[in-house]
């Protein structure tokens, strides 16, 4: 018979395998997406990315030192986790409660495509999902 430590432990490491596997293919999965969005603006007029409702202005213009600008778009979300709450009992019938706050997290994204002197937009880059 087998000992049951071990085989929890061996159920928790195929867990671990199956959740593990099932997030890289979703970051995967986003990443294609965010890189097939950036490309369908090549050679496209940086008009048009200003007009689109998705987009709109961007919140940066830089120069890119050859007679074009780089059109930066920048998005932070902070948002904080699931926070714990912990009851202990204590003798003679009486409790303490403990609450812990979650953690707070940010987000940062950036989108930037870089607009030559004609206005088309010939080079896209992006961090962050």
């Amino acid at each position: 018979m087998k000992n049951p430590s071990t085989t929890i432990s061996t159920l928790l490491l195929i867990s671990a395998f199956i959740i593990t596997n099932a997030l890289t293919g979703c970051v995967a999965t986003l990443t294609k997406q965010v890189d097939e969005a950036m490309a369908s603006w090549m050679g496209h007029n940086a008009n048009e990315l200003i007009a689109d409702a998705n987009w709109g202005p961007p919140t940066n213009i830089i120069s890119d030192g050859q007679g074009g600008r780089i059109f930066v778009y920048d998005r932070t979300t902070t948002r904080q986790g699931i926070g714990l709450s912990s009851t202990i009992a204590l003798s003679g019938g009486r409790y303490s409660t403990v609450d812990m706050p979650g953690s707070i997290y940010k987000d940062v994204r950036s989108r930037t495509f870089w607009v030559n002197a004609q206005n088309i937009i010939y080079r896209t880059s992006w961090q962050g999902l």
